[in-house]
This record gives C-alpha cells, structure tokens and sequence, in this order.
C-alpha cells in the first residue's frame, strides 16, 4: 500500500483531485513525465478518490474511514492487479461489497446514520456570548435555564436529572429510549465559570468566554464533545470509549482515553493550545477523510495548532501557567501584555484599551490572584506590566 499512502498523504495531491485548475494541472503532469513509473498509481488512486460519494464514508470515524479505504484498495489490487484497475473503476462498488462479504464490514455500509463527524452546532441555539450576563444550560428539549452565580456546579446523574448548584434538580430523564446522542449546550459568558461533571464521570472546569456542547448520555463507541472557549479536562478512564473534544477547526481534535489538560480554543486567539499535566493526549490533524496526523503529548507539554498555517508544535512548558486559572491564579512567564490583558478581560468581564503594537511587544511573568476585586486586580497588572492606568468606567479601563 506504500504506493498509494506517500499520496494519500500528500495535500498537493489532493487538492489537485479536488479542486484542478491550470498550475496543479501543470505541475502533476510534469511530475508524471518525470516519474512515469508512477502514472499508473496517481491515475488509479485520483480515479478512486473521485468515485468515492460523501454519502459512503460521513458517519465513520478517521480511523475507520482510513482503515476501509486501504482494504478496498488492496482488495482492488489483488482481484485484478494494478494494471487494470482503472478501467474497473465504475465496478468500484462491486469490490467494496466483496470486501464487506470477506472481512465482516457489512455495517460500514449499511448502518443507519447517527450524525456527522462534526456536531450539528449550526442548528442549535446560537446566543452570542458577548450578548449574555449569565451562565445558559440548554437542553435537548430547547428548555433554557438561567444560572446567575459567577461560580456555577452542574451534574448530570445516572438517573438522567440535572443537579445545579448542589441544590437544584432538573428532571431531564427521556420518556422514550435513547437512540442517539441528544446534544445539550452550557455558554459561560464573559466574568462567570462553571464545572459540569458528565454522566460518565468526567469533569469539565470551564472559563470565561466559552461554549460546550455534550450529549446527555454516551451512546456511541466515542465520547465527543464540542469546545468553543477554554476548558480544563478531568476524563473518566474508559479503553474502548475514547474522549474526543471538537473545537471550531474542523480538521482538528483532540483524543484520550483517561486524563487531565487543558484546551484553550477561543475564536478570537490565533492559535489553540493544549497543555497536558497527566496521562497521554493524541492531537488529530485531518489530512483528508482517510489519514490524519497523530502527535502524541507526554505529561507537561504543549501543543500549539496555529490557525493560519494548519502545523502542530510541541514544547515542554510549566503547565501551572495554563490551568492555574481553574483555582482562580493567572500565572504567566514571558507573556505578552497584550495576551495578559486578554486572560483579564475574560474573567472579569470588562474591556482594557491599550497600544497593540506596543503590549505586544512588552512581555511579563508573575502572577495574578484572581480573587481580588477588579481595582486591586487593574493596580496588580500595571505593577507587573510598569504600566499605568485610569477607569473611565465600570467596564472600561486605559493602560498607557
């Protein structure tokens, strides 16, 4: 399968499949007239990837999508040899149905579909969360309910109820059986935090500023969850169910089994960042719908996926700087003004005008105790930062 995998792999490759135009044209016929050993496996492998329907592979997840496409291939090469194959290309299904015959995939076809690889957040309620004062639970039934606590505990029991605050019990349970994964969403708006602990035992610590969307019960052979914002992960150790957390970048997620990091991926910041202080993260890069990358973190790294080039760096960090915020600290070290502010402005919900160019260019370490009120807090920063600063009002402060 090596043949087909260095192309599989290669995004110039599919983009040519995908999208051709006049350069990638230009440029893959003189590889192949530099390469004409290798023709018989880019047409057959482009032939392939073009006959492939959306409706075929949606609903299965990276690895079984990579996982079928190298058996239908190999079944294909060992019917008829690579010479012929592309001329059997339109009986391209025929071989997929001996392959479910042989190997016992049948459900990789005819399953029913229970959803996309992706959660359908388009059709959920859409609060703004710069629009909203207090913390949203929003149930699979549409119920909204409000929590006005700036520190708020939601759990979801066995039984199927919601308990809020320790004290307040929504009775959630469905009168029907669980057929799918029935999404409920919590927003933290900007100056509040909340904890919701999962029916399978996993915590979630989330900051301000942030959107999570969970189902009420896991169904599936995955334990997928969505993350807008920024949250720290406490997850239930569970072999055959993997955890995975989507954010707003499709072609990226982030798989576990058992484990606790943190995942900072709010739509303003330009990267999202992954910090793990136990167990083993993999960070999944699509590279099309049959390969992603893997990288593996180790205990007290970080991941960066930057947004703008699609990469994936790793370094080792002190990882209090990333989650002390859970115990309400903001620890920095050679941090930028600019991004320090930020973290402020979240928590507190207020806004901090400054020169971007110049607080992106001043970096600071220290710490922050965010249990102060907000005055102390402001004369803190600017002690740290040498800066100065003046309240023009209740939610709105200069440093200069």
């Amino acid at each position: 399968m090596d043949q087909f995998s260095k192309y599989i792999k290669n995004r110039r490759f599919l983009d040519w499949v995908n999208n051709p135009n006049d350069e990638n044209n230009r440029y893959w016929k003189a590889y192949i007239a530099d390469h004409p050993e290798e023709e018989e496996t880019i047409c057959t492998l482009k032939s392939i990837l073009l006959s492939l329907r959306p409706d075929d592979i949606k609903g299965l997840d990276s690895m079984e999508k990579e996982e079928l496409f190298s058996k239908i291939l190999l079944v294909l090469e060992n019917h008829e040899g690579n010479a012929k194959v592309r001329r059997l290309i339109p009986r391209f299904y025929k071989y997929a149905a001996i392959l479910v015959m042989a190997l016992g995939l049948g459900y990789y076809f005819i399953r029913p579909f229970q959803g996309t690889d992706e959660f359908p957040i388009e059709n959920m309620p859409n609060a703004a969360i710069e629009s909203i004062s207090e913390t949203q639970l929003i149930l699979d039934s549409g119920e909204q309910f409000l929590i006005s606590n700036n520190q708020s505990t939601i759990e979801y029991t066995a039984s199927g109820n919601v308990v809020v605050n320790t004290n307040d019990t929504l009775n959630t349970a469905s009168k029907t059986a669980i057929k799918d994964e029935f999404l409920n969403q919590l927003i933290v708006p900007y100056g509040r935090r909340s904890k919701i602990s999962l029916e399978d035992g996993t915590i979630v610590h989330l900051n301000a500023g942030s959107r999570f969307i969970f189902p009420k019960v896991f169904t599936g052979k995955e334990r997928k969850v969505f993350l807008e914002g920024e949250a720290f992960f406490e997850v239930a150790t569970n072999k055959n169910r993997p955890f995975i957390v989507k954010t707003l970048e499709k072609d990226f997620e982030i798989q576990v089994v058992g484990t606790k990091f943190n995942v900072s991926s709010y739509a303003t910041d330009d990267e999202i960042l992954t910090v793990l202080t136990e167990g083993e993260v993999h960070i999944n890069k699509e590279i099309n719908p049959f390969y992603s990358e893997k990288t593996k973190l180790k205990p007290g790294e970080l991941a960066s996926w930057s947004k703008s080039d699609k990469k994936v760096g790793v370094k080792t960090v002190n990882t209090d700087n990333y989650t002390l915020w859970v115990e309400g600290i903001l620890q920095f070290k050679s941090l930028s003004v600019f991004d320090v502010a930020k973290k402020i402005e979240r928590f507190y919900n207020i806004e901090i005008l400054m020169e971007e160019t110049l607080s992106k260019n001043i970096r600071i370490s220290g710490k922050l105790d965010l249990h102060n009120d907000l005055v102390k807090t402001m004369e803190n920063f600017a002690m740290v930062s040498t800066l100065e600063f003046k309240k023009i009002n209740e939610k709105k402060y200069v440093f200069e």
